[in-house]
């Protein structure tokens, strides 16, 4: 694969990736401060498409996860309660890119009771997959932030050494390489 190759799949992977997580709210599952306290530390569930019987289905599961008597982390599948996974759910409110209200979420399953953590759960029983999604808003956020502040302080001390020149010109480039030189 040419190195052109790699760089347009790795920006379109990038590119992927900034969707998924600006559009947190449609591909996260569930609300990310819901509580399912009867499931603290639960661990992440396998989506499956042959069940224990070895017969194939069109539509991917999960298995429940009880929790093991006597224990607050230990879990164990139950075979015998498949979960089917569906596209296109409704499910808790909130805004697609932070504008649009909606409702309806990429995946979600709708078995009573039985919620479904693709990446586990916290301390708290909350969906790990969906508080990684709205926590990356976040990250996408201060990292837009300060890209865009150092650009506009570095264009106003660029633009102000250009159009002053002479002795604010050197003033200010050479506090701009001090700023490269140190390792603060």
């Amino acid at each position: 694969m040419s190195a052109r190759r790699k760089l347009v799949l790795l920006l379109m992977l990038l590119g992927a990736a900034h969707f998924v997580i600006a559009c947190a709210g449609f591909f996260a599952p569930y609300d990310p401060t819901m509580q399912d306290r009867d499931r603290p530390y639960a661990p992440p569930m396998r989506a499956h498409m042959m069940d224990a019987a070895g017969h194939f289905h069109l539509r991917p599961f999960v298995y429940a996860q009880q929790l093991r008597e006597g224990t607050f982390d230990e879990y164990l599948s139950d075979t015998s309660q498949p979960i089917p996974l569906k596209f296109f759910v409704s499910g808790a409110p909130y805004k697609l890119i932070g504008l649009i209200p909606m409702r309806i979420h990429f995946f979600g399953a709708k078995a009573e009771g039985a919620p479904v953590f693709l990446i586990g759960s916290d301390a708290f029983g909350r969906d790990l997959l969906s508080r990684t999604l709205y926590g990356g808003q976040i990250s996408l956020l201060a990292g837009l932030l300060a890209t865009a502040l150092a650009l506009s302080v570095g264009l106003l001390i660029g633009s102000l050494a250009g159009f002053f020149g002479g002795w604010t010109d050197d003033v200010l480039m050479r506090a701009a390489e001090l700023f490269l030189a140190l390792p603060w």
